[in-house]
């Protein structure tokens, strides 16, 4: 071997020019092919340059040459453990150490190599001998930290991060690493500052940008967090679980047609994750786009076929989409998983409500309430069934269960319970959430009233008015007015329990509500130009908040169609102005269009029960205005969906509320064709036998 060529080849090696170098010691091989030493350095090169195999292949032979080196069992741990065969790596650590047991390198090494076979407490003693043997070795104590959280000695990890932070200020993985220790521990603000650093050391690094974004989630700083996983993303385009994670985070933000952009992604890239599907579909059941959501679920349970969650999660669009016998099915299956799923078993239950299976649906509640007594939806859902079979007496004692779910403001003044004396006394009345429950409920007021008791009647400000017609001979206040004082107080809705009323002893009966009479003649005189039958048609929620609107009460104005063929009816909308958002875009009938203003105020539903009264019917959906009409006493014809409301009890179609309204059910899920060709055909009949003037 020639001694200038070697020191050649070093040099080059020194100075990084690595292939020039590599080339150098081939020849020097080429004409000494069995010097241990040169393929010891060409084979370290090699390494450098990322050719790991060419790397393993010299050094294990040079090893075969000189099997007690330290150096070279030292090299080949290294380049093996950078071939990912880690076993192997470990066997040449230990007989590196065995020729020398103090160099800290080695026990980094092997730690790393044992970390990597899941053995961290060894891992542990390796470094522990390291940052001994190396106490300056910012690498030694950082390595420490992550083989320490894995065993979860996590105050020694952050003392290790910390440590290593102090030797080499700008170590961007002790940085990172401990961001993620701390946000383990729930320390997230510090989590944030120290990945803020790491990102600042190591900018183009996408796990810092991911780990930051989950920070962030945890700070409740979701849009940041969506700019974090969209930096990750920017650097590792194809990582599914960057999209789905991206996906996630929108979701947290409601926003869910960009969350799907991030599953669909996500999705494309990995099509056999459980999770990107799973979400996907509740994303697409947001989106109500029901058909692809079911897909989407069903996709996950091919995937997942033992998750419950994604049955459930099936069901809960198959209901959506108006599929509820295809829905319980599916809970069914999810509850064969998961029997004692709280989740399966109330959508299994109250979708037995929805089909009419009453009694099965109250064995369902009545089983979730073994499991769980305290579960107040249960019990809620429970009464709702009690009160639609006419149960009073038992549902009305479950119904109070509504206070828990919606909370009325706290007060001081005791509780009524109808155990105590109310002659001579004062009662506070409190109207709860929703204007038809009021109009439904504010009969009790005066049969309170007639029991010798002074009535306080709190209502919302779009009820004053119209309630003055209830004949108090107390006062009658506007949420928010001075209270006056009261000796006891009372939910609207509590005073049936408190009065152990039945369905045989509904007060108040037809008309006890009255609508101006100026307001009315207006109307009439406003009317009397349309010919035939005035028929006032009332198809979504004109008054109450979108929040307190019941899905699948209202119908769209295309699913009236059948009342067309009606002949000798003037069809007048009792819908403001523009409110045939929710129907079709030209009404399938001439429909005259008389309110102009789009309020919901005291005003606008006083103008309304005139409007009522001065027309000879209301085909109505079940909104302010069915209740309205039913406490005028006007006739009217309320059309419900399948599963309908507990307040209109079942197989009947007539009201013990309202003995005004007529009540049209339908007889399939979803099948509104079918109600209208009943309701044209009573209408019709209206025609032929007018109804007496008045």
């Amino acid at each position: 071997m020639s001694t200038p060529q070697l020191q050649q080849a070093i040099r080059l090696d020194r100075e990084g020019r690595l292939p020039e170098a590599a080339a150098a010691y081939d020849q020097i091989l080429a004409v000494e092919p069995r010097n241990s030493d040169v393929m010891h350095l060409l084979g370290v090169a090699l390494a450098r340059m990322g050719r790991i195999q060419e790397a393993v292949t010299l050094i294990a032979a040079a090893v075969g040459m000189k099997p007690d080196s330290f150096s070279l069992q030292s090299d080949l741990g290294s380049a093996l453990s950078q071939l990912g065969q880690h076993s192997d790596a470990l066997a040449c650590y230990d007989r590196a150490l065995a020729l020398n047991p103090q160099n800290a390198a080695v026990h980094r090494g092997r730690a790393l190599s044992l970390l990597q076979l899941g053995q961290p407490a060894e891992a542990v003693s390796s470094l522990e001998s390291a940052v001994r043997l190396a106490p300056l070795d910012a690498h030694a104590y950082a390595d420490l930290g992550v083989a320490l959280e894995r065993v979860r000695r996590t105050d020694e990890a952050s003392r290790a991060f910390r440590r290593a932070i102090e030797l080499a200020p700008n170590h961007a993985a002790a940085h990172h690493n401990l961001g993620l220790l701390e946000a383990g521990r729930g320390h997230f603000g510090e989590a944030l500052e120290r990945l803020d650093r790491a990102l600042v050391l190591d900018p183009n690094r996408p796990a810092i940008h991911s780990d930051r974004a989950d920070a962030l989630i945890s700070l409740d700083r979701r849009d940041e967090a969506v700019a974090s996983y969209e930096l990750a993303l920017a650097r590792v385009p194809g990582d599914p679980l960057l999209h789905y994670r991206r996906g996630m985070a929108l979701m947290g933000l409601a926003r869910f047609a960009d969350a799907l952009v991030s599953f669909d992604r996500a999705a494309a890239l990995a099509p056999d994750i459980f999770d990107i599907f799973f979400q996907r579909g509740i994303a697409l059941l947001h989106l109500g786009r029901y058909a692809e959501s079911i897909a989407a679920s069903e996709r996950a349970s091919l995937l997942n076929p033992q998750s419950a969650e994604a049955l459930n999660n099936r069901g809960v669009a198959l209901i959506r989409a108006l599929r509820p016998q295809e829905a319980l099915e599916s809970f069914v299956n999810a509850l064969r998983i998961q029997p004692a799923g709280i989740e399966c078993l109330m959508n299994a239950a109250t979708t037995l409500k929805s089909l009419r299976r009453y009694r099965e649906a109250l064995e369902g509640f009545d089983r979730i309430l073994a499991l769980k007594p305290d579960d107040t939806r249960a019990t809620y859902n429970k009464a709702l069934v009690k009160l639609t079979l006419g149960e009073y007496r038992q549902g009305w004692p479950l119904f109070e269960s509504r206070l828990q779910l919606e909370p009325m403001p706290e007060t001081t003044v005791p509780r009524w319970s109808g155990a105590q004396r109310l002659d001579g006394r004062t009662l506070w009345v409190r109207a709860e959430p929703g204007l038809g429950g009021t109009l439904q409920f504010c009969r009790y007021v005066r049969l309170i009233e007639d029991s010798g008791a002074r009535v306080v009647f709190e209502v919302p400000p779009s009820l004053n008015k119209i309630l003055g017609g209830l004949g108090l001979s107390g006062t009658l206040m506007t949420a928010g007015d001075a209270l006056p004082a009261a000796d006891f107080e009372s939910p609207l809705q509590s005073l049936p329990l408190a009065l152990l009323a039945t369905t045989d002893e509904i007060p108040g009966g037809q008309g006890y509500l009255g609508a101006e009479s100026t307001r009315v003649a207006a109307w009439k005189a406003r009317l009397s130009g349309l010919p035939g039958l005035k028929v006032g048609l009332n198809w979504q929620e004109n008054f109450e908040s979108p929040a307190r609107q019941e899905p699948g009460c209202g119908f769209a104005l295309a699913d009236a169609a059948p009342l067309a063929r009606t002949g000798a009816v003037s069809f007048v909308s009792l819908q403001a102005a523009g409110a045939a958002r929710a129907g079709a875009a030209e009404p399938p009938f001439p429909l005259a269009q008389v309110i102009e203003s789009g309020g919901s105020g005291a005003e606008e539903l006083a103008e309304m029960a005139a409007l009522i009264r001065a027309l000879d019917l209301v085909v109505t959906a079940d909104t302010v205005v069915a209740h309205l009409s039913g406490a005028l006493g006007a006739r009217a014809f309320l059309v419900l969906p399948f599963d309908a409301d507990w307040r209109w009890l079942t197989g009947r179609d007539d009201s013990p509320w309202y003995p005004t309204l007529r009540l049209f059910r339908q007889r399939r899920p979803g099948d509104w064709a079918e109600l209208f060709a009943r309701v044209a055909q009573a209408i019709e009949a209206m025609v032929a036998r007018p109804p007496a003037a008045g």
